[in-house]
């Protein structure tokens, strides 16, 4: 079963669009006020960033099956499979986040220059791809990515037989 492209879907980019440009507004606004009396810190945006990272990096599911439809243990495999691979990802997330708040602490001529919101997105882009690079060179990552996808070519075939 091929899925479509959901960028070729006109409603699927509006609404990514309109959620992503949500997004930068209110992280603008987190900095436009930070320190402001009354206004949440930099602690605020944690779970905001790193949900949306989270989600960017989240495997595609096995499509409309379920444990009844598919072979059962092929379903559990896939399913105890996509579990470890979220919690390493949700590790990749922590960890872009703690690089981002190291960065924007740092101070001094070796500091990033944050003087405009797209220079903050760039930095929060940089921390994301080393974490990531980090996370994709170690073999616990290694394996956990190669049981995803066998575990998901497992759930296909017994789809495919039914």
């Amino acid at each position: 079963m091929m899925q479509d492209n959901p960028f070729s879907n006109p409603d699927f980019v509006r609404r990514t669009l309109t959620a992503y440009s949500q997004q930068i507004a209110g992280l603008a606004a987190v900095f436009t006020a930070a320190g402001a009396p009354g206004v949440p810190g930099f602690d605020a945006l944690r779970q905001p960033m790193i949900g949306a990272y989270q989600q960017l990096f989240t495997p595609a599911g096995p499509g409309p099956l379920d444990a009844a439809t598919a072979a059962g243990a092929a379903f559990l495999r896939w399913q105890r499979a996509s579990e470890r691979q979220a919690a390493l990802l949700g590790a990749i997330a922590q960890d872009a986040f703690a690089r981002f708040l190291r960065a924007l602490e740092a101070s001094g001529p070796g500091a990033p220059p944050i003087t405009s919101i797209a220079a903050l997105h760039a930095l929060w882009i940089d921390c994301g791809e080393a974490a990531w690079a980090e996370a994709a060179h170690r073999e616990d990552f290694a394996e956990a990515q190669a049981e995803l996808l066998a575990a998901l070519a497992g759930v296909k075939s017994a789809a495919s037989r039914r």
